[in-house]
């Protein structure tokens, strides 16, 4: 999907080796979060609320002291100052939490991160901060929720997504082979994307956020813990932040975690409780171009927007195509009648994606996120999952149902996580558009939910998936959730990069 695990060994050593490692008794965790949404036109929604969101997560997770720079008070100066002050006062052992949410773009040292004023804090500043707190015995995160100049893994719909850069960028990509981030051993550095990639703002819920500070808020509340120490590492990160920023993006966005490790790196505290279950009435969002609304009726969960860039899903009418704002072109010949199963689908997934947030399965799509051309031959990897008991079905272009794993009535109550899992599909024949796997381990076998998934498959109905789904996942139930877009054939006209 994000290809998390360019080699799933290194996976396997990431989860083997989470419980290794222990927070300094008396170390104190500090954070200066930066969030700039105004440049002067082209403006951002979410960065502001990113870097609000970041500094209230620290606070809550115990912080000794946490510094917020946003709007017009985030300069460079200020920055550099508030920095200074904060590794002045910490300690051997002490951590500190460096988070910008903004607009990036390549300067003649290459990627920098730039406030509203014109200035710039570069990557290479930042390294020389990371070595100064090395020098000291401080431990260093930097959460860079910004992109350089690049574009999304696949086409997307360009004149509905926001990217988090400056569209001034001219400069070709920098290249990633050489990775100074290696030689730190104290140091973390949490990415949006690669510097040939790029960071699209989203909707979450009724926010704009970025994908990244969104789902670091979410590891501060416990949901990136694998081993239930009471403590945020470094791998934990590694593994966590991918699979989340996938999920939200489609795919879209690959998230970068340096340097990696063969020991984790013991960061702080996390906050407790872990994250609540996203809204059961989190509504779906559906543009229609080129048609009235009226003929969808009253579907539950979705609600109509006239602006398409407030929406998740665009419905045309002529085209009968159904775009996802940053996914793309996700089916084709959708009319009036077929467009209930859809919108099911799409329902359901709007909260499931949140819904994993609170625990995600390692799994990955071997090819990459690219479309898949018909014939090809797809894999895809699942880690053993934290839980024994293992559901899988996809939900495919249509909007249909197809149950996977438990093969049968027997088989749902044999435990499954120990198990690498590897499946091969090859792609079918037809028009292509969107298929998610969704991988699901839980602590009991969710019986009722493998009854209506085969009810779904029969019927060829699915307005019940979401109902159903919600019922097998409240907040309660102890379960890992992956979701896995694999999007295959052409990219339509209306896709443009």
């Amino acid at each position: 999907m994000m290809m998390l695990f360019r080699s799933f060994a290194f996976a396997a050593v990431v989860l083997a080796a989470l419980p290794v490692g222990a927070a300094a008794a008396n170390a104190a965790t500090y954070g200066l979060a930066i969030g700039v949404d105004d440049y002067g036109g082209d403006n951002l929604q979410g960065a502001v609320a990113d870097a609000e969101a970041i500094a209230g997560g620290l606070d809550d997770a115990g912080a000794a002291k946490v510094e917020s720079l946003t709007g017009k008070d985030a300069k460079l100066p200020s920055v550099r100052s508030a920095w200074t002050a904060l590794l002045d006062g910490a300690n051997y052992g002490d951590v500190i939490v460096l988070s910008f949410a903004g607009k990036g773009d390549l300067g003649e040292d290459g990627p920098q991160y730039l406030f509203g004023d014109g200035s710039a804090l570069t990557r290479k500043a930042v390294l020389e901060w990371a070595q100064d707190a090395e020098d000291k015995g401080v431990k260093l995160l930097f959460i860079g929720d910004a992109s350089f100049g690049g574009t999304l893994e696949r086409t997307y719909p360009k004149d509905l997504v926001r990217l988090r850069q400056s569209e001034e960028t001219k400069r070709e990509s920098a290249s990633s082979a050489t990775r100074p981030e290696n030689g730190f051993s104290k140091a973390v550095f949490a990415y949006g994307s690669g510097c040939d990639k790029a960071v699209p703002e989203l909707r979450i819920g009724d926010a704009v956020r970025g994908g990244l500070s969104w789902a670091f808020v979410q590891a501060l509340s416990g949901a990136a813990e694998e081993d239930s120490d009471g403590q945020l590492s470094d791998h934990e990160l590694a593994v966590y932040l991918p699979l989340v920023v996938g999920a939200l993006t489609e795919g879209q966005q690959e998230v970068e975690v340096l340097p990696r490790r063969s020991q984790p790196l013991t960061l702080f505290p996390v906050a407790r409780p872990s994250p609540e279950t996203p809204p059961a009435d989190m509504p779906l969002r559906l543009a229609v171009v080129g048609g009235e609304a009226a003929v969808i009726g009253d579907f539950p969960d979705v609600e109509i927007v006239e602006d398409p860039k407030e929406a998740e899903l665009i419905w045309s009418v002529a085209d009968e195509t159904l775009t996802h704002r940053i996914g793309g072109v996700v089916a084709s010949g959708v009319d009036a009648e077929g467009l209930g199963n859809e919108l099911a689908k799409w329902s359901a997934l709007n909260w499931l994606v949140a819904r994993s947030a609170q625990g995600p399965v390692p799994l990955d799509l071997v090819s990459g996120p690219g479309r898949l051309p018909q014939g090809a031959r797809a894999q895809v990897e699942i880690l053993p999952g934290r839980y024994p008991m293992i559901t899988v079905f996809d939900l495919g272009p249509a909007g249909n149902v197809v149950p996977i794993m438990p093969a049968d009535g027997e088989a749902a109550d044999k435990p499954q996580n120990r198990r690498h899992i590897h499946q091969m599909f090859q792609v079918s024949n037809g028009p292509g558009g969107a298929i998610h796997r969704v991988v699901i381990f839980s602590e009991t076998p969710l019986t009722g939910l493998h009854d209506a998934l085969e009810g779904m498959q029969k019927s060829g109905k699915t307005e019940t998936l979401r109902s159903a789904l919600q019922d097998a996942l409240p907040s309660e139930a102890k379960v890992q959730i992956g979701i896995l877009p694999i999007y295959t054939g052409a990219s339509a006209d209306s896709d443009s990069k």
